[in-house]
């Protein structure tokens, strides 16, 4: 990386110089510490500049050009620099200022009361000290002008007001762009008002007549990188700057802004991690990791590298089903392998997988309970810190001796199917297969199949709460060989059948048990989460699994009150005051409730007069949603959506 030195040197002695007669510019892309460079420069001169009691001691003016359009607009921000000079101290030196050397330059009536003395501020125009030429009035007239390319102002305006700056007012100006930007926008606009007007100034016009001097800034990261982190005040950032420096560098994104922003959003994201994950004894590994990664995904995708979500996204694909470019994959896994291996990071899917961190990038939040139970099962958290099976999922680091008893320790606990949770069995499994394939132990596959099958058997029989995260979301050893994907197959077939059985189960309680307490809280049971995913029980056919005899009988003896309200929520269920289409799961009821109508026919023969009436509404109702719900014979049957059978 060039130094800046030279620049330095030579800034310092053109803001000395009595009337330099010419302008400076610093050029250079975005992102890379233009604005940084000069700010810090802009802090070390004004450190020089001593204020003596009688003094005004200006020091230098820094104004962004950015989305200006008109000088009125630049001039404003100058005075707003200027008018602190301007109160209290500064005016009394002002007023003596002008009595001995330019009054009537002013126009101001000094010969009056105190009053007008401290109106002062607002009849003399800070502009004008930029005039002065006193003694009083101490410090270099240096003016910053910032963001250049991004002026809205036209070139040839711009050229006059700064120019006069620099030729009458003997200031001493500096320019910052990204000239590259300035000529691209150049180019885009081409000749398309060149006959209209052919003495308008151009860019190469602007800087030959203006500028003196350019320098092309060349970024000091590490400084910079320093600098941000002093200013942010996290310590887990401020404790791995050594990654940070190096992640950043191996990226040549180069853009200095999106890493200051990447710092924020990053301290944003920790403050989701709860206190109990930050006190475990390994935090400060996997924080190195996170920050590492999250540079990684965030400078990637914030530049416009947007196959950045598929970085490692293979090692966690099942075999065949992976879409990915691979040759991309491979730009970007290459590019960073050299940080990976130096700091011998586990992959992103052990610590926070790439495509959560790109949802916080695009949306700004996590679901706290969500994040912290994913790094509750990544492989820093997962395990204590000396877990058989932490260690023996790293078995290319233990000894022989080592190895033969973590390996003996954690076959016991696989063999006797003591896992309860399914993501320390795949990740067992996915070890011993590794193992295998890499001929360090003889144990048969189809063994662990077998064993793995019955442990999730075990496993199933004795919960009725699964984790309804993917699989996938951890990443496994060995999770696309055909052994690995018939024991997840396996696990998620059995979910699904425990979790049918268990929906199938809480409809038949409520309906085939129905009272007027249950009836009075129907909306409310039938909008809970079913056991299928977060999936509302109303999007389900909640009568398909029951006994409709049961339930007719129950039905019978509500109250009328009780009955009016089965009658209300069947109406929103089958939509039956709109033209709101008929899902899969609708069609799944119509048997059911074929059945139940043939049943409340037989039972409306022995009501009478208020007890009739209502259940005739019931039955008028069902006998609506049975036709609304009856197939259309020339349209295919939607099968998509049905999971019950």
């Amino acid at each position: 990386m060039k130094d800046n030195s030279h620049i330095i040197k030579y800034l310092n002695e053109y803001v000395k110089m009595p009337e330099p007669r010419y302008a400076v510019m610093l050029k250079g892309d975005w992102g890379c510490g233009k604005t940084y460079f000069i700010k810090t420069q802009i802090e070390s001169w004004s450190k020089k500049s001593k204020t003596k009691s009688d003094d005004i001691t200006l020091k230098p003016i820094y104004v962004s050009l950015y989305g200006l359009s008109n000088t009125t607009e630049v001039t404003d921000k100058i005075r707003n620099v200027l008018n602190p000079f301007l109160t209290s101290k500064g005016i009394k030196i002002a007023k003596k200022i002008i009595f001995g050397t330019i009054a009537t330059t002013f126009k101001i009536d000094l010969n009056s009361d105190k009053d007008n003395e401290r109106s002062l501020s607002f009849d003399l125009d800070s502009l004008n000290l930029l005039d002065i030429k006193s003694d009083k009035i101490k410090g270099e007239k240096i003016l910053i002008f910032d963001d250049l390319e991004r002026c809205k102002i036209p070139l040839d305006i711009l050229f006059g007001y700064i120019n006069n700056f620099i030729e009458h007012k003997q200031c001493k100006v500096i320019l910052i762009s990204n000239e590259q930007k300035i000529e691209e926008k150049e180019i885009e606009k081409g000749n398309e008002d060149k006959d209209i007007n052919s003495n308008k100034i151009t860019y190469k016009d602007f800087k030959e007549k203006l500028i003196g001097q350019t320098f092309e800034i060349s970024p000091d990261y590490e400084k910079v990188i320093k600098c941000f982190l002093s200013e942010i005040k996290n310590s887990s950032l401020q404790n791995n700057f050594n990654i940070i420096n190096d992640v950043f560098i191996t990226s040549k994104i180069n853009n200095l802004r999106i890493l200051r922003q990447c710092f924020y959003d990053f301290q944003r994201l920790e403050e989701l991690i709860n206190k109990d994950i930050k006190k475990k004894t390994n935090y400060n590994d996997f924080i190195k990791e996170l920050i590492c990664y999250f540079i990684i995904f965030y400078c990637e995708y914030k530049s416009g590298n947007h196959n950045i979500r598929t970085f490692q996204e293979l090692k966690i694909s099942n075999s065949g089903n992976s879409i990915l470019d691979k040759n991309e994959i491979h730009k970007d896994e290459n590019k960073y392998s050299y940080i990976i291996n130096k700091y011998n990071l586990n992959d992103s899917h052990n610590i926070l997988r790439g495509k959560i961190i790109i949802y916080f990038i695009e949306n700004g939040t996590l679901d706290i309970e969500t994040l912290n139970q994913y790094l509750l099962q990544n492989v820093y958290f997962a395990y204590s810190d000396q877990s058989p099976q932490k260690l023996l999922k790293n078995y290319n680091l233990l000894s022989n001796i080592q190895f033969d008893e973590i390996y003996k320790e954690v076959l016991s606990i696989f063999e006797n199917k003591k896992y309860d949770n399914i993501y320390q069995l795949l990740d067992v499994c996915g070890i011993f297969l590794s193992l295998k394939e890499d001929k360090i132990i003889s144990y048969n596959k189809n063994d662990i199949v077998k064993i793995a099958k019955d442990n999730i058997d075990l496993m199933i029989s004795k919960n009725n709460e699964f984790d309804n995260r993917n699989l996938f979301d951890i990443y496994y050893l060995c999770s696309d060989t055909p052994e690995f994907i018939e024991i997840s197959s396996y696990y998620e077939k059995k979910i699904k059948e425990k979790t049918i059985k268990n929906w199938k189960q809480f409809l038949k309680d409520y309906f085939e048990n129905l009272d007027d307490d249950k009836c009075n809280n129907i909306f409310d049971k039938m909008r809970g989460e079913s056991p299928f995913e977060r999936l509302k029980y109303e999007f389900t056919p909640i009568f398909y699994p029951i006994d409709v005899k049961k339930f007719a009988i129950r039905i019978n003896e509500l109250s009328n009150k009780s009955k009016n309200q089965l009658n209300n929520y069947l109406k929103i269920r089958y939509s039956l005051s709109n033209n709101y289409q008929i899902s899969s799961y609708h069609i799944g009821d119509l048997d059911a409730l074929n059945k139940l109508m043939i049943i409340l026919d037989k039972k409306i023969k022995l009501s009478k007069s208020i007890d009739k009436y209502v259940l005739n509404n019931l039955i008028k109702t069902i006998n609506k949603a049975i036709e609304k719900i009856k197939p259309n014979p020339n349209q295919p049957a939607d099968n998509s959506n049905v999971f019950w059978e």
